[in-house]
Parts: structure tokens; C-alpha cells; sequence
């Protein structure tokens, strides 16, 4: 299993560091999704 910290840098390597633009964002957790994994559960780990 891959560490949440780890899939948030590899995020702000593809999106970028200001963030993800909603328009990505929205086509990201459709792949997400579509690869058995929730929104719900990706949670932010100090």
C-alpha cells in the first residue's frame, strides 16, 4: 500500500504545486474511482 504522503507528492508533481485545477481534479477521482479506490478514503497524514 502506498503511503497517502507519498501519492499527495506524487499529485503535486503531475498537477503542480498550487493545486489541483477542479477541472483535473474532477478527471483525477474518476480515474481514482474507476481503479476501486474512494475519495473517502484518502485522508491527510502528518
Amino acid at each position: 500500500m502506498i503511503e497517502t504522503a507519498t501519492v499527495l507528492e506524487v499529485l503535486k508533481e503531475i498537477f503542480g504545486a498550487k493545486g489541483v485545477h477542479p477541472l483535473n481534479e474532477k478527471a483525477f477521482w474518476q480515474g481514482y474511482e474507476a481503479a476501486g479506490k474512494s475519495k473517502n478514503n484518502v485522508e491527510l497524514e502528518n
